[in-house]
């Protein structure tokens, strides 16, 4: 009676990839029929602090010092 229908559940997890019993958890889901899919974008956070690594953060005294440091003279 209900032999076509079938059932698909997203799940995201965020997890130390260097955890071996995480690794092991989905080798069992991939071995049961599961498909794992990683992503390599970087979190908010991680992006953040990617930009204060790289020196793209800058530092106003208030905001007539931030529009000069951007080249906007008021």
């Amino acid at each position: 009676m209900f032999k076509n229908i079938y059932s698909i559940a997203v799940v995201t997890l965020s997890y130390d990839v260097n955890n071996t019993s995480i690794q092991k958890l989905l080798e069992v889901i991939v071995s049961l029929g599961g498909k794992v899919e990683s992503s390599d974008e970087m979190s908010s956070i991680e992006r953040s602090l990617q930009d204060i690594a790289d020196g793209n953060v800058f530092e106003a005294k208030d905001a007539r010092d931030l529009f000069e440091q951007c080249g906007i003279h008021v």
